[in-house]
C-alpha cells in the first residue's frame, strides 16, 4: 500500500505540471482542447491526490509503521477517531 501511495502522489505531481504546461500552452494559442485538456488534469489530480490520502488513513488505522508520518503520529493504543483525526 505504500509503494500505491508514493506512486500515486509523484504521479499526481506529473499530471499537475502536465496539466500547467497544457493549460499555458492552450491559453496562448487560442486552442480550447489544450485548456480543456488542462481541466481534466486538474480532476485527475484530485482524483490521485485522494487516492494517497485513503492510502495514508489504511497505514494509520493498520498500524504501518514502516511509514514516518504513521510513526511519528500515531501509536497502537489511540482509538480510531483518534487516527483519522491524526491525518
Amino acid at each position: 500500500m505504500n509503494d500505491l501511495g508514493a506512486f500515486t502522489i509523484w504521479l499526481a505531481v506529473g499530471v499537475a505540471f502536465l496539466g500547467f504546461v497544457f493549460s499555458i500552452w492552450g491559453g496562448l494559442t487560442k486552442r480550447t482542447d489544450l485548456i480543456a485538456t488542462g481541466q481534466r488534469a486538474t480532476l485527475s489530480v484530485f482524483a490521485l491526490t485522494t487516492l494517497t490520502v485513503l492510502c495514508l488513513e489504511y497505514a494509520l488505522h493498520t498500524h504501518d509503521f514502516s511509514l514516518a508520518y504513521v510513526w511519528g503520529y500515531s501509536d497502537k493504543s489511540m482509538p480510531w477517531y483518534y487516527l483519522t483525526a491524526s491525518l
